[in-house]
């Protein structure tokens, strides 16, 4: 799938998310084959056909990032204090 049809799928997709989806339970960590670091919490990992991942967030929209430029891409579950004691 070309870029900008992933870009324009996943804009398309992110209009239809409501910030109670149950999927924004979740945090992700995104490494950069560049050395870039980012973690999103309320975020939740969508993969394009086999090139492209894009991370749908809570607030601060989505990314979409390339396979080839990925080290780690990983997604975990938000516990509150009182889950983990």
């Amino acid at each position: 799938m070309p870029y900008k049809k992933v870009i324009d799928t996943a804009r398309a997709y992110n209009t239809t998310l409501r910030a109670d989806d149950e999927r924004f339970n979740f945090s992700v960590r995104v490494m950069l084959d560049d050395g870039a670091f980012f973690f999103y919490p309320s975020a939740f990992i969508h993969k394009f056909d086999d090139n492209f991942y894009c991370v749908f967030t809570e607030h601060y929209n989505f990314h979409v990032y390339h396979i080839d430029d990925l080290v780690a891409i990983d997604e975990y579950k938000q516990t509150s204090r009182e889950e983990i004691e």
